[in-house]
C-alpha cells in the first residue's frame, strides 16, 4: 500500500504541542550555556583565588565577590527567560548502569531560577560583609576560598536535574559546612562543632540515600522531569 501524508492544519493541536515542544528545545539549547555559567562561576573565580592567595592576598576577596556577583547577574537573566516550560541543559552521561541511566544536568524553571537569585543574593551580602569582618585573619583567603565552594554546592542542589545529582552536591555542601564551621580549628570549640555537624548529616545522608534508592524501585528514574511526569 501507499501511504500518503496530508498536511495538517495549524490549528491542530497535535500541531501546536509540536511547536511548543519545538520552541522548548530551542530555548533550553540557547541558554544552556548560560545556566552553566551561572553554576560555574563562584567554583571558578574560587579556585583561580586559590593560586593567588600567597602573592595578592587582597584580590582573593574581590576574586570571590566577582565570581558570585556574576552568578547573580546571570541568573537573573535566567530567572526573565525561564518560563512555564522546563529548559534542560545539556546533561552528560556519567553513570549509564543496566535500569538507570545517571546523568549530570541542569533543570531551569521559575523555581529553580528563583532559589539561585536567594542563594547568590545572600551569599554576595554575605562575602562583601566578610571582607571587613576577616580583614585581620590570617585565613583570610581560606575563608573565601571555601566560602565560594559552599555557594556552589548550593547552586548544584537547586539547579539539578536528577536526586542523585542532588545529593553529590548536598555532600559538597556538608564538607563545605564542616570547613566552615571548624574555620578556626585551632580552637576546641570550633573543632568539636564541626565534628557534630558532620557526624549529624552523615545520619541524614543515610535517609537522603535510603530515600533515592526507593524512588528509583518505584519509578525506575531518578530525573525530576520525568518524576513530575508519573506524579
Amino acid at each position: 500500500p501507499t501511504w500518503r501524508i496530508s498536511p495538517r492544519s495549524s490549528s491542530d493541536p497535535r500541531c501546536m504541542d509540536a511547536h511548543a515542544t519545538q520552541q522548548v528545545a530551542e530555548a533550553g539549547s540557547k541558554y544552556q550555556d548560560l545556566a552553566w555559567m551561572v553554576l560555574a562561576s563562584p567554583l571558578i573565580c574560587g579556585a583561580g583565588s586559590w593560586f593567588l592567595s600567597r602573592r595578592l592576598r587582597g584580590l582573593t576577596a574581590g576574586f570571590n565577590i566577582a565570581g558570585v556577583l556574576l552568578s547573580l547577574v546571570l541568573g537573573v537573566i535566567l530567572f526573565g527567560i525561564s518560563g512555564d516550560h522546563p529548559l534542560a541543559a545539556t546533561a552528560f552521561h556519567w553513570l549509564p548502569i543496566p535500569g538507570l541511566d545517571l546523568t549530570i544536568g541542569l533543570q531551569i524553571d521559575r523555581l529553580s531560577s528563583l532559589m539561585a537569585l536567594v542563594v547568590t543574593a545572600v551569599a554576595s551580602l554575605v562575602m562583601i560583609y566578610s571582607t571587613g569582618y576577616m580583614h585581620d585573619d590570617r585565613s583570610y583567603s581560606r575563608f573565601f576560598c571555601t566560602l565560594s565552594l559552599f555557594v556552589f554546592s548550593m547552586l548544584g542542589i537547586v539547579l539539578a536535574d536528577n536526586l542523585m545529582m542532588i545529593f553529590v552536591f548536598w555532600e559538597l555542601v556538608g564538607v563545605s559546612s564542616y570547613l566552615l564551621i571548624g574555620f578556626w580549628h585551632e580552637r576546641p570549640a570550633a573543632g568539636d562543632a564541626a565534628k557534630k555537624a558532620f557526624l549529624s548529616n552523615r545520619l541524614g545522608d543515610f535517609g537522603f540515600l535510603l530515600g533515592i534508592l526507593i524512588v528509583w524501585a518505584a519509578t525506575g528514574t531518578l530525573n525530576l522531569a520525568e518524576l513530575s511526569a508519573k506524579f
